[in-house]
């Protein structure tokens, strides 16, 4: 017995207009996503081209006050930073303590 289409689509009409919507929704939402990342892409090229590179150890200057800069040089630390807690001298430029605690009951019988 052949079924024709339009009784396969009585029995299968709301899977079908879930399935156009799904279809309809990811076309939006691919192309806001595009949008952002042309927009993004723009806002890059933008600071590309207004970027100043400067020397880190020229000086400052009054006219580069408000502008984009771009620096890059050695960091240095002047004293190294202390953990009293744990004896520790490191020179860095950060010192992040993270502190675990584990706790537990313990039943005699």
């Amino acid at each position: 017995m052949e079924v024709s289409f339009t009784e396969e689509f009585k029995k299968s009409w709301l899977t079908s207009i879930i399935g156009f919507l799904l279809l309809v929704a990811g076309i939006l939402v691919l192309t806001w996503n595009e949008g952002r990342a042309v927009h993004h892409a723009h806002s890059l090229d933008e600071a590309f081209n207004n970027v100043i590179a400067l020397n880190p150890y020229d000086r400052l200057k009054p006219e580069y006050e408000g502008r984009l800069v771009h620096i890059s040089g050695p960091l240095l630390v002047e004293e190294p930073l202390t953990e009293p807690d744990y004896g520790i001298s490191i020179q860095s430029v950060k010192l992040k303590r993270r502190v675990q605690m584990y706790q537990w009951v313990e039943d005699r019988v």
